[in-house]
């Protein structure tokens, strides 16, 4: 029972990381427009990290948390970043960037 439990939550998990991503693919684009580079210092993971970026931006905290760990990243700290008062929206989505990035470094890399 536990593992056809562990099997359909694996399955949601995946389907709902597919979802957010498709989602994704307009505010990339809204994202590539304010002048954000996607793929700067990302290797691996290049449309998950942005679909990341994105759902940080627009403060989707399940979407954040869904794609990275549906592809091994460590996930995050449950917390959505803010934009600052002064802070223009290349600015916050650079920021947001960086923590996509974070999120999706490898598990083992985070509890150094």
């Amino acid at each position: 029972m536990i593992d056809a439990a562990k099997t359909i939550r694996e399955i949601v998990d995946d389907t709902k990381a597919e979802v957010y991503q498709i989602g994704a693919e307009l505010g990339i684009n809204y994202l590539k427009n304010l002048g954000l580079n996607i793929t700067e210092g990302v290797a691996e993971n290049v449309e998950q990290v942005a679909a990341t970026t994105v759902c940080l931006f627009f403060g989707y905290l399940d979407g954040t948390t869904t794609i990275s760990e549906s592809c091994d990243g460590g996930g995050g700290n449950n917390e959505l970043p803010k934009k600052k008062d002064n802070e223009d929206e290349l600015s916050f989505a650079r920021r947001c960037h960086q923590m996509a990035k974070a999120m999706h470094a490898p598990r083992y890399k985070l509890r150094r």
